[in-house]
């Protein structure tokens, strides 16, 4: 079994339950301990702008998930009639509790931060910071 704490490339898919739909979100995840620390881009933005913050020493151990937000990067993008604010959030609230987490220290720029801030009214994800 692999124990390395190493970020990789991963693919999530899931299933949200109330609409049946199958999300694919490209992500960054790298295993570790506490809460989910969620890094959340901005408007043109991707993943990547996460990859130097990820290897500092304050996250060796951090559980994290860095993904591409819907219509950036390698995810596909929403359809129009469902591309909004609270889509977003929905599908990275999805997201979280796909990973087996329920804790979450999120680092958001620009629309990440909206994102993050649309999860504090979430009933089943704790933002903690």
């Amino acid at each position: 079994m692999n124990s390395c704490a190493c970020p990789r490339n991963v693919i999530y898919r899931f299933i949200r339950d109330n609409l049946n739909t199958l999300n694919t979100i490209s992500v960054i995840k790298k295993r570790g301990v506490g809460p989910l620390y969620l890094m959340l881009h901005g408007l043109q933005g991707t993943k990547e702008l996460f990859s130097t913050l990820i290897e500092e020493s304050l996250f060796q151990d951090s559980a994290i998930l860095a993904p591409d937000l819907p219509g950036f990067g390698e995810t596909a993008p929403l359809s129009q009639s469902t591309c909004s604010l609270s889509s977003f959030s929905t599908l990275i609230e999805d997201l979280v509790l796909s990973s087996g987490h329920t804790e979450v220290v999120i680092i958001g720029h620009s629309l990440g931060g909206m994102i993050g801030t649309k999860l504090l009214t979430s009933r089943t994800v704790e933002v903690r910071a």
